[in-house]
């Protein structure tokens, strides 16, 4: 795996050596684009599912209060940001994302 790393590295930095640089700005904007969408639709899902608890009953209850603030959305939400947000770390490799939460 490493050897292929510096090959594609090494190599590419040689094949590259007498050309100019790729222009890959509408890519960027692209993928930029696609994370801000994801990003806002998740928080979105976030914000339906806080809000009421939050307006009916507090912020107190809502973090504090064992049965506040907790819905099964909200926990398929926190276990679908971590995959969402590995798309631009990187984690999209073929390894499982790492989920910082436990299912209770």
């Amino acid at each position: 795996m490493l050897v292929t790393y510096y090959i594609a590295v090494l190599g590419g930095r040689e094949l590259m050596r007498s050309r100019p640089p790729f222009k890959l700005n509408g890519l960027f904007i692209i993928h930029n684009l696609y994370l801000t969408i994801i990003s806002g639709s998740l928080l979105a899902l976030f914000i339906e599912q806080l809000a009421p608890t939050v307006w009916r009953k507090g912020v107190f209850f809502a973090i504090c209060d064992h049965q506040g603030g907790w819905t099964d959305e909200l926990v398929i939400l926190y276990y679908v940001r971590p995959v969402a947000m590995s798309i631009d770390s990187g984690g999209a490799n073929g390894r499982a994302a790492k989920l910082p939460y436990q299912v209770r």
